[in-house]
This record gives structure tokens, sequence and C-alpha cells, in this order.
């Protein structure tokens, strides 16, 4: 049975076996297993496939992922199997410590039948050694093109809200900002991290122009700002921030906000489906 084929089988398997699995070890069972073998993987042998792999977090020992799929004797893939009933949103800080451990994993899957995958974003060689920790910002409201993607996204996709400290947020925590062409399209999702052992969850809500940006489109070509803040300035945690020139907002540069202080070493995409 070719590929195609394999997976069309295992789609139809799910659509009539769903019911009758309602744990997550069934799930693994049913589910993961044959997708692993369609792919190619030998489910059978543990250097290739490893189970319930110890994927442990600063101090706290023993955290373990449902599968570890390993290339070249280190862990590329982390899948993690929910329950078809369960709601993936609560499991996503889960996924995201298994995915923060281990540098040689570039993609990380959280699953029932929905999916949730982090995909690693190759920073250009040219800028890995670069200080990449400013992070600036602009007021939403700037962005005034009724028609464009990003104004529908902000004001009419369902999807953003603005906090009571003048961020724009999705439901899930992800903070709004404004990146170049190299990280895609309006909507796309970011976790960043720091060299602080921080990492700040974005979401593209605003597109750098090629112009203002450097080669590859990665950074701003002014301030090597990877990412810049989408804000409403008018609230009063920012007016305060504006104001009272703290260095926060005054200069320009999130960086001086000790939740999103550090240097840009890391960025993954999280890439969600149905």
């Amino acid at each position: 049975m070719d590929f195609e084929n394999s997976i069309n089988s295992i789609a139809e398997t799910i659509s009539e076996r769903k019911n009758l699995v309602n744990t997550e070890e069934s799930t693994k069972m049913t589910f993961i297993m044959p997708f692993l073998k369609a792919l190619g993987y030998d489910v059978f042998d543990p250097s290739v496939v490893v189970p319930e792999y110890i994927a442990d977090i600063g101090t706290k020992k023993g955290e373990k992922v449902d599968y570890a799929i390993f290339k070249d004797g280190k862990p590329f893939i982390y899948i993690e199997a929910k329950n078809h009933t369960e709601n993936l949103n609560n499991h996503n800080n889960q996924l995201t410590r298994y995915f923060n451990t281990s540098p040689t994993v570039k993609f990380a899957i959280l699953t029932n039948d929905n999916k949730i995958v982090y995909v690693d974003v190759k920073i250009p060689e040219q800028y890995e050694k670069l200080n990449l920790n400013c992070k600036t910002y602009m007021d939403y409201q700037k962005i005034t093109n009724k028609s464009s993607r990003q104004y529908q996204f902000i004001h009419n996709s369902g999807e953003i809200l603005i906090d009571d400290m003048g961020y724009l947020c999705t439901t899930d925590g992800f903070i709004g900002v404004a990146m170049g062409s190299f990280f895609g399209d309006i909507g796309n999702k970011f976790i960043v991290y720091l060299d602080t052992g921080k990492f700040i969850k974005v979401v593209k809500v605003e597109a750098k122009a090629d112009a203002d940006t450097c080669n590859f489109n990665f950074m701003g070509s002014k301030n090597n700002d990877v990412i810049e803040f989408v804000i409403d300035s008018t609230t009063e945690y920012m007016q305060d921030k504006i104001n009272k020139g703290n260095g926060l907002i005054f200069q320009g540069n999130f960086n001086n906000y000790y939740k999103f202080n550090g240097n840009i070493i890391a960025i993954k995409q999280v890439c969600e489906g149905e």
C-alpha cells in the first residue's frame, strides 16, 4: 500500500473507531502507531521509536513524552498523544516544556484528532551571532488599511483582543507583533526563546515592509529587531510607561521589561490544524 492510501486508510479508521477509543493508551495503539508505520518508522526498533522518553526539564525530573523519534542517535521528533475528547489547548504548555528540553528536536506534535505542531525556524547564519535583544513597538491604530490582512485579522477575525495593559493577544495567550516576511503570513504563531531562559509566545499581526528589513527579511534594518510589539498605547499602563520614561517604551525597546529581557537564541513556529 502506498503512502497516500495508507494515510487515507488511517483516516477512515479514525472516523470509524474514534468513539470506541477512550484512553490515551488506546489512542496510541489505534491511531499513533499505525501513523508512524505509514511514515516509514520501525515502531519496534527502540533506536528509532522510543516510547515514554524521559525529557527532563531543569530540576524537574522524570518528565516523559509519549514518543521520541530518533535520527542519528538523537531525538528529532516528539509526539504527545491525548484522547480525542481532550482539549489540546489545555496541554500546550506541556508540549512546549518538552520541546524546550532538546535543541535537536525539530518537530513536536500534540495530537488527538487535531494537531498542534512546533517546528524549528532556522535563524539565518549571518545573524546567529548578532545581539538580537531589541524589541521595538508600534501602535495598532497605525494599521489603517481596512482591506489589508493585518487589519482584518486584528479587527474582524475574532482571535485578537486587547488586554488591560494594552497588548494585543490571542485567546490562547500569544502576543501580537510585527515581523518580516521571512516569518510568513499574518496569523502565524511562534515561540521566541531568550538566553535568559524565558520565552515569548507571539503571533504575527503586522508585516514589516521588505524595504525596512535586512537580507532574508528577517529583522528590521535599523534596530535589528526581529519582533516589534503591536500595542494600544492609549491604555493607562502604556501611557504610564511612555510618559514617565522608565526605559520600557520611552526608549522604544521592550527589552527593558524584565519579562521580555534577553537575546533571541531560537524561534519555533506553532502550526495548528484540523
